[in-house]
């Protein structure tokens, strides 16, 4: 079991309130998100959601294990993103020579475009 896939599947089910829905939204099947909660659940040993055939009802351990994942989840998403920008940022070093004809006017435009791309650019 992929247990962060079955984490996101569980926050899924309880945000949709739904199997179906929780599967539409994320692109799979209903007996697929079922199974991520039925392993889910055998891997923490407790039930999570009280299932009928009308409503889905979080248990007590659900709704405090609801909250971690909601946690867990949106910090990875965060962690992922800042990576993400980090990786698309521009970095490095510009070195510009007095030799080439474009020099001064390469050299004019350089100060413009640092501040846009990374805190910390060096020019020399």
């Amino acid at each position: 079991m992929d247990q962060f896939s079955a984490m996101k599947a569980f926050r899924s089910i309880v945000d949709a309130g739904s199997f179906t829905a929780a599967a539409e939204r994320m692109d799979t099947t209903h007996s697929s998100m079922s199974r991520q909660l039925r392993q889910l659940e055998a891997h923490l040993g407790s039930r999570l959601l009280d299932r009928n055939s009308r409503r889905l009802t979080l248990t007590e351990a659900g709704r405090a294990y609801y909250q971690d994942c909601v946690d867990i989840l949106d910090r990875l998403e965060v962690a992922e993103q800042r990576l993400q920008a980090d990786h698309d940022a521009v970095a490095g070093q510009c070195t510009a020579g007095d030799r080439h004809p474009g020099a001064l006017a390469m050299a004019a435009c350089i100060p413009g475009a640092i501040p846009r791309h990374r805190a910390g650019s060096v020019l020399r």
